[in-house]
Parts: structure tokens; C-alpha cells; sequence
């Protein structure tokens, strides 16, 4: 097997609740307007892999209970590849809105990685958990992402080397609750200090990359109206990555990941949030011309 992109870690199964006038007090019934089931997590920077041309893959276990064989089809019907060994349970996440956001409840089994099915694939890059990297076999030209359960888990420990991983993807409270800094932009400039180029994203302020030698790469969001936030870290991931892979630098990574995001989540979806390379090179021009 041949990627462009292969994903290691588990995807979640997304319980997206849309349009709720407010968070439920202790026993009242609160009605949302709809419901989307959808793939999450790492799911999503594959899926906008595979919408920006990039033959992408997720390696991880499948879960066999009965929302692992809902999230399988969906998977399926995305597009994107899904490989690795069986296991019991999935991991589900419930987003909720809260103050023109979201936050999220999330049931996570303590999965470990299919490196076995990963060597058995031939790739040009891989995107991980943090945590994970350290399990992968070397040689491979690594992505790493970092959560809030992975940033409480690495709080004031991330001390080692990063000089094998090409950027590592966060936003501004993971980057302060890893680090245990509360100014983003000093914990972000300490991250890079460690050897790799930091990327943190901050919401409808766009994004910040640190080098380890020191370049600061500041982009703006475009102002648009954002019907659903869910996934648009993910979009900004997998748009860099494809600039990256281009061979583009920093500056204009930033530039098409922040665009690229944005455009994605300011599309109405039911589904995963990512747009078509033949849209998006469009929009490209359109912002070059």
C-alpha cells in the first residue's frame, strides 16, 4: 500500500449538536435543532487530505461495537482508507455549542496504535499524536498534533527533543496547559525551542508558527460568518501539510491553512469540513489576483 498521508490514531465517532439556545441546567430539557453523526479527530485532517488531492489514510484500530460499525460506514463513504487491526470499543465525542464555540465530552478507551499495520505502509508523511510519535518507526516525515487530554497528559513534562517532528499542531489552550505558561505566544516560542516549528492556531485570529531558530509568521482569519467551528483545526492541519509537501514556505503555508479552514468551516455541512482542490485553487487565484 501507497500514501501520500497516513493518520495514526484513532478516529472518533462525532455527536455534533447544532443550534442550542443555551446549556441545560440540572435536570431541564434543553432541544437542539438537528444532530450530525460524522468521523472526528484525526479523521478529519484525513478527510481534507483526500479533498486536497493527497491519497490519505487513517492506521488505527476499528472498533467492532455497534457506533464502530456506524463510524466504518461513514468512514467508507468519505473516502478516505481506514486500516488496522480490530478492537473492542470506539471513541465518541459529543460537541456542544457554547458562546458562538464549541466544547466537547469525549469517551476515549485507552487504544494504543497499530504500528504493526503501519509498517506494512509506504508513505510520505504521517500525522500523530504527540504522544504517539515516539512509537512510530523512524525515518518517516512526521506530523504531530496535540489535544487537550494529550496537553493535560504532557503538562510540564515536554521537555525532550523535537528535531524529528516537521511541526507540531496546537491552539492557544493546549499550548499554555502543555507548557504550564499562560501567554500563548511565550509557550509557543518555548515549544519551538525544542527544535521543531510550532504552529498554533487561535480561532478567528488566525494562526502563529515559531521556528526553532526564531521566525515569528503571524496570518489573520478572513471575517466570515462560521455556522459550526467543529473541524477546523483539523482543515488547517491538512491544508498545511499539502502547502508543506508543495514545497511552499512558511509564510504561505500559514496563509493557505488559515484560508483553507476558514473557507471549510464557512461552508453549512452535515458532514466532515473540507473543500475540493478544484474550489479552493480557485479561491486561491482569486486571492492572488
Amino acid at each position: 500500500m501507497r500514501f501520500d498521508v497516513v493518520c495514526v490514531g484513532s478516529p472518533f465517532l462525532d455527536l455534533i449538536f447544532h443550534e442550542l439556545s443555551h446549556l441545560p441546567t440540572p435536570g431541564e430539557e434543553v432541544l437542539a435543532k438537528r444532530l450530525t453523526l460524522t468521523p472526528g479527530g484525526i479523521a478529519n485532517v484525513a478527510y481534507a487530505c483526500k479533498q486536497l488531492g493527497l491519497e490519505s489514510a487513517i492506521c488505527a484500530p476499528r472498533g467492532v461495537d455497534a457506533l464502530g460499525q456506524v463510524l466504518d460506514r461513514l468512514i467508507e463513504e468519505s473516502g478516505v482508507h481506514w486500516v488496522g487491526r480490530t478492537t473492542p470499543s470506539t471513541p465518541i465525542s459529543v460537541a456542544i455549542p457554547a458562546d458562538r464555540d464549541r466544547g466537547f465530552i469525549t469517551v476515549n478507551p485507552n487504544i494504543s496504535p497499530d504500528i504493526e499495520t503501519l509498517a506494512t505502509i509506504e508513505t510520505g508523511a504521517v500525522v500523530a499524536n504527540l504522544p504517539n510519535v515516539a512509537k512510530l518507526p523512524a525515518g518517516l516525515r512526521t506530523y504531530a498534533i496535540l489535544g487537550d487530554p494529550e496537553a493535560v497528559e504532557l503538562s510540564g513534562k515536554l521537555t525532550g527533543p523535537l528535531d524529528h517532528i516537521e511541526a507540531l499542531f496546537l491552539n492557544e489552550r493546549e499550548a499554555t496547559l502543555v507548557t504550564c505558561i499562560e501567554d500563548a505566544d511565550e509557550a509557543v516560542r518555548v515549544l519551538a525551542d525544542l527544535g521543531t516549528t510550532v504552529v498554533m492556531t487561535r480561532g478567528p485570529r488566525g494562526a502563529v508558527a515559531v521556528t526553532p531558530s526564531g521566525e515569528f509568521v503571524s496570518v489573520s482569519a478572513p471575517a466570515l460568518e462560521v455556522p459550526d467551528p467543529t473541524g477546523a483545526g483539523d482543515a488547517f492541519t491538512a491544508a498545511y501539510i499539502w502547502a508543506d509537501l508543495r514545497g511552499e514556505p512558511l509564510h504561505r503555508r500559514m496563509e493557505v491553512a488559515v484560508l483553507y479552514a476558514s473557507r471549510s468551516i464557512g461552508e453549512s455541512s452535515v458532514r466532515q469540513k473540507g473543500l475540493p482542490l478544484e474550489d479552493f485553487l480557485v479561491i486561491l487565484s482569486e486571492q492572488s489576483s
